[in-house]
């Protein structure tokens, strides 16, 4: 039998992801009846992104605009994205929930 030291162990590191609660517990509930943990589909995730070297899923945003977007909320999504087809740069504070609702409508 082969043993190998600690210093030869696989490394990893740590990714640390900051949620809106419910946004987490609705994830968690359809991971938990997927099979999975929410570390798992983190680690799926980023196969799957090396693997196909893109993001493994369509972005686009429906025909029916975001239905579950506020009116308040779809006039600043139309807004930025505006401001993004000008060419104008976008700086996004990712824990500004205001600022990620405006940019990415979540």
């Amino acid at each position: 039998m082969k043993t190998i030291s600690l210093s030869q162990a696989k490394k990893t590191q740590y990714l640390q992801v900051r949620l809106d609660p419910r946004m987490k517990a609705q994830a968690e509930s359809v991971l938990e009846r997927l099979g999975l943990s929410m570390t798992q589909a983190v680690k799926l995730f980023f196969r799957q992104v090396i693997m196909r070297k893109a993001i493994p899923f369509s972005i686009v945003i429906p025909k029916d605009k975001r239905a579950y977007a506020t009116v308040e909320e779809e006039a600043m999504i139309e807004a930025s994205l505006k401001q993004i087809s000008e060419g104008k740069s976008v700086t996004v504070d990712m824990e500004n929930t205001k600022q990620v609702a405006k940019y990415f409508g979540a």
